[in-house]
């Protein structure tokens, strides 16, 4: 039987490089041969807190790579050969077998991308989850049109917090496509790199009040619309502040507890990229069932993404390299740990 070096989940928050069989693929999947993975903070804190996954699963989202071998159930979309990326639900009891850090992975098809030649996979292994993510904070959450079925009203707003965030950075380059004018918040130092993607202004956050008389200075009373990334500290306060007096939606990358939601007139959006597999998963302690909703609208947006990339139409994330390869992996995890993330995507080369 044919193995291959997979990072997996042991107990007490481990982790650990051992030899397993390459893994069967299913209805609807292609084996990919792992070229690049890429760290989300969300690995850590699957990992750290035990909110998913467990002894014997796979870790990691993000990946690019080499189509190996084509499933059944597959549209044709792809073939043997064809350069890929994607993401894949890593740390998913129900599915322990997939995850990218590993040799080979089993990837479904609509969470994929062929990848033009002139982009390193290594760069475009940082896609993933925060293209996903950015899809569905704005089409699923906020309603508002995929790209080529409509467009927002002229001179709508988005406010985006957090916005040198791997999923801000998508959300603002795919909102503006969408027709909207942006106002982010981000350090100082990233104003230039959040402006490049898309934004018309950009504002610190550090001063609360300061912040809001900004943004608001920018939107008046007419922000409804807006897409949080970091759901903390002061950010939710930020945002409710600076909707409009006539109520507003906030997509929000992860649950905002009931406590700080200090506004009856505003829809607080809980995205949930775990869903876009279409699969049954568990997190902190619950099941899930499979989200057909989530599944159809990426599988709908990820053609149309594919057109952006092959027209340079989307900017990609920076990226810094972890040597070592799978063995990095526990670097990667020291560091994102210690505080040193920052918009450079961490990526491993298989």
């Amino acid at each position: 039987m044919a193995t291959m070096k997979a990072v997996k989940h042991e107990p007490q928050g481990s982790l650990s490089i051992v030899e397993v069989p390459i893994p069967d693929i299913k209805e609807g999947q292609y084996l990919v041969k792992t070229v690049a993975a890429a760290h989300n903070p969300i690995d850590n804190d699957i990992i750290d807190y035990g909110l998913a996954g467990g002894p014997g699963s796979s870790i990691g989202f993000d990946f690019a790579g080499i189509i190996e071998r084509t499933g059944p159930g597959t549209s044709g979309r792809f073939s043997p050969g064809d350069r890929v990326a994607g993401m894949v639900h890593g740390c998913n009891t129900h599915t322990p077998t997939e995850g990218a850090y590993q040799e080979y992975i089993p990837a479904e098809e609509h969470i994929m991308w062929k990848v033009p030649e002139n982009i390193d996979l290594k760069q475009a292994s940082a896609l993933g989850a925060a293209v996903v993510t950015s899809a569905l904070s704005l089409y699923h959450e906020l309603k508002v049109p995929v790209l080529g079925e409509g467009k927002v009203d002229e001179g709508t707003w988005l406010f985006v917090y957090g916005g040198s965030s791997s999923v801000s950075q998508a959300t603002i380059q795919l909102a503006k496509l969408s027709g909207f004018r942006i106002v982010a918040t981000a350090s100082k130092r990233n104003h230039e790199l959040v402006r490049s993607l898309g934004a018309e202004y950009v504002f610190e956050y550090r001063d609360i009040d300061e912040c809001i008389k900004n943004v608001k200075s920018v939107v008046g009373d007419d922000l409804r619309y807006a897409h949080d990334s970091i759901c903390q500290g002061d950010s939710t306060r930020i945002v409710l502040d600076c909707i409009s007096s006539r109520g507003g939606k906030v997509s929000c990358t992860v649950p905002v507890p009931p406590e700080k939601v200090t506004r009856t007139d505003v829809q607080m959006l809980s995205i949930d990229a775990f869903a876009i597999p279409g699969l049954a998963y568990s997190f902190m302690g619950n099941e899930y069932p499979a989200d057909p909703t989530s599944k159809a609208l990426i599988k709908k947006f990820s053609p149309i993404f594919e057109r952006l990339l092959a027209d340079g139409a989307f900017k990609l994330q920076g990226i810094r390299e972890i040597p070592g390869g799978l063995e990095g992996v526990k670097e990667g995890f020291a560091e994102i740990k210690a505080g040193k993330a920052n918009q450079l995507k961490l990526v491993y080369v298989v």
